[in-house]
């Protein structure tokens, strides 16, 4: 995958998650403040839209590439 294709998915990824924040933005307690929101984010983006379908020797892969890289 060229560097092109991967920062066209990451905008793609970005342009999502920021629409499924936005859109529960109105059920979001006005008390939430940095902490809360980031939490949120993170879970969102991890089961907001299902699970990786990743299994196997391919996420054993990617989760070593993430902690050798620093990711």
């Amino acid at each position: 995958m060229t560097k092109k294709d991967q920062r066209r998915i990451i905008l793609e990824m970005c342009r999502s998650q920021r629409k499924a924040m936005l859109e529960r933005l109105p059920r979001i307690p006005e008390q939430w403040d940095g902490h809360e929101l980031r939490a949120l984010f993170l879970d969102v983006a991890t089961y907001g839209y299902g699970h990786s379908t990743m299994d196997g020797k391919r996420r054993k892969d990617y989760r070593n590439t993430c902690y050798i890289a620093n990711l």
